[in-house]
């Protein structure tokens, strides 16, 4: 467990989980500067496992994270990418590609000369609300054979568009719905960046349609907390999880909903109210 207690601790390196590691880390700003595009602040590889929340990763011209490989990540409230809208921009802010598992919820990813989230190899992803902006090119990619749930994202200055694939998207697929476009006069945002598209797009309406593909979320073990007070992280505000709660497994989406819950009642489970541990490895004793 790596923690900075009450606000930021400021680390300024590189960090490599890999092998069978497996932790958690929040409170952190970890921040790296390289004159090569491919050399992330965050390496995570490998079969660990890991869950970052409420942390700022920065770069001044690499890339904030790159997960790859077997690797399962849960990225909570964090702020991902460059240091400013000039000099200081990231080359791509998030990196998911091998057959790696990412968790991605009410993250930012800012600040790039290039992209913002990007799946590919045969990567698996659930991305609930995240707010991508000042992002020169597009603000998700999919590619390759990766498989990608995308629900109540917010693109804003993204100059090519808010979503991208390539000429390999051919085996891709692509779940998405509840999006929020927002333009501006220096940025003309549009949906799609180029003509291609990948292989299967899916729109979807609501966020048990957006979970009912996603029994592997059910592999993060979820344990309720008792809600209180205010949190921020990645530009993201809401409720910090506060108090003990029991452990429980969740179920699709990583918890059990009440009966009946409207999408409020399921964005406080999910997202305010949790302490979400990663899973444990898979194939390992």
């Amino acid at each position: 467990v790596v923690s900075g207690g009450a606000g930021h601790v400021r680390v300024w390196a590189q960090w490599e989980f890999g092998a069978l590691t497996r932790g958690s880390m929040s409170g952190i700003a970890a921040l790296y500067q390289t004159r090569s595009s491919v050399k992330p602040t965050m390496l995570i590889y490998g079969d660990s496992n890991w869950r970052l929340s409420r942390c700022e990763v920065r770069t001044r011209g690499g890339t904030g994270i790159v997960v790859g490989n077997n690797a399962w990540v849960h990225i909570y409230r964090c702020g991902i990418g460059g240091c400013g809208k000039k000099q200081y921009k990231a080359t791509n802010c998030l990196s998911v590609h091998g057959n790696a598992r990412a968790r991605v919820e009410g993250t930012t990813v800012s600040y790039a000369a290039h992209g913002g989230a990007r799946f590919y190899g045969s990567s698996t992803a659930f991305v609930r609300k995240l707010h991508a902006h000042h992002i020169e090119s597009y603000g998700l990619l999919v590619d390759q054979f990766a498989n990608v749930t995308a629900w109540n994202c917010t693109f804003q200055k993204c100059g090519g568009g808010a979503f991208a694939t390539s000429i390999n998207s051919k085996n891709c697929s692509l779940r998405t719905g509840g999006h929020l476009f927002l333009n501006s006069r220096a940025f003309n945002i549009s949906e799609w960046w180029g003509p291609q598209r990948p292989a299967s797009i899916i729109n979807i309406t609501s966020l048990p349609e957006a979970l009912e593909a996603l029994p592997w979320l059910g592999q993060f073990r979820v344990e309720q907390g008792g809600g209180g007070g205010e949190g921020k992280g990645g530009d993201a505000e809401g409720g910090g999880g506060g108090g003990e709660g029991e452990g429980q497994r969740g179920g699709s989406g990583g918890a059990e909903l009440p009966n009946g819950s409207d999408e409020a009642a399921k964005d406080h489970v999910l997202m305010g109210g949790t302490r979400v541990v990663p899973p444990p490895i898979i194939g390992h004793s």
